[in-house]
Parts: C-alpha cells; structure tokens; sequence
C-alpha cells in the first residue's frame, strides 16, 4: 500500500506507521466522542474517561500514544507535500484527511454544546 506517487524508504515507512498510529487513536477517539455526545445527553455531565482510564488504561495509553505519532505523522506528510517532491495517492488522501479530521475532533469541546442542547 502506497501513500506518495513516489515511492522512497521514507514514504513506504509514512504508509505503513500510519496504520499503527491512527487505529489506536481513532479508538480512543471514539470513546470519548461517544462519551461527549451520547452518555452526556441521556445521563448529564460527565467525567469524560474517567472510567475508561480506570478499566482500560492500555488503551488510553496507546491512544495518547496514537495521537502524537498521529500529529507527527500529518506533520511529515504536510512537510514533504509542501517541499511538492511527493504527491499523495488516493489512500494517501484519506489517510490525511481522516488524521486532521480525528485531531480536529480531539480538541472540539462536543460536551458543552450538548449540555447546551439538552
């Protein structure tokens, strides 16, 4: 699987690390976005992974972990993008877009506007 058009050690290694980045961070994500929607709206405010890091430390460890290599990640794909001797594939696309989009994410505040709403 290719990320760049150009295929180098660096890229191949950019394609590949991306998976073992993303995925525990997208999982962690996930249950903190479910935690700021779902569980505040039916039962209230809440503290958010609290009880995840309490049963699940491994995956909070593993998804802050996930979440720098994640951050680095889009930062060396936006750098060798910028220097323009690279050109993302398609797969090298989502890959970008669905790592500034989960970053993006971590940092919205979703559990105050749902008590807005609520």
């Amino acid at each position: 699987m290719q990320t760049f058009q150009r295929s180098t050690k660096l890229t191949w290694l950019l394609a590949w690390t991306w998976w073992f980045v993303y995925v525990p961070f997208a999982v962690l994500q996930a249950r903190l976005v479910w935690e700021k929607t779902w569980l505040t709206w039916t039962r209230g405010a809440q503290m958010i992974g609290f009880s995840l890091a309490h049963q699940y430390p491994e995956v909070v460890l593993l998804g802050a972990l996930g979440g720098l290599g994640t951050a680095l990640w889009v930062l060396v794909a936006v750098v060798l993008l910028l220097s323009r001797r690279h050109t993302l594939l398609t797969v090298g696309k989502v890959q970008l877009a669905l790592s500034v989009f989960t970053l993006a994410v971590a940092f919205l505040p979703i559990d105050d506007w749902v008590l807005r709403f609520r």
